[in-house]
């Protein structure tokens, strides 16, 4: 996209100029902050998920509300209800 379609689409949408770099990562940002699989993400961006590890992992624990200690807990709990069965 040539710099001037960019910079009517900004002003066309009322925002502030910023590059369209800043857009990619603010996209990478929220979709790691909604939940998303930061696999599904990096592939989405065209990223590695080295990649997405080093640069947006420091996004993904204010996904997590409590969800992988859960499954965690509830593996665990799991394996003891059945451990429990054989005593």
């Amino acid at each position: 996209m040539h710099w001037l379609h960019w910079l009517h689409a900004l002003q066309a949408a009322g925002v502030r100029y910023c590059p369209p770099k800043e857009c990619r990562d603010t996209s990478v940002t929220l979709a790691l902050m909604a939940g998303a699989n930061p696999v599904w993400v990096a592939m989405q961006h065209g990223h590695s998920v080295q990649v997405m590890m080093r640069d947006y992992a420091k996004w993904i624990p204010s996904a997590d509300r409590g969800a992988n200690l859960a499954a965690v807990n509830a593996t665990l709990g799991a394996a003891n209800e059945g451990a429990n069965g054989l005593e």
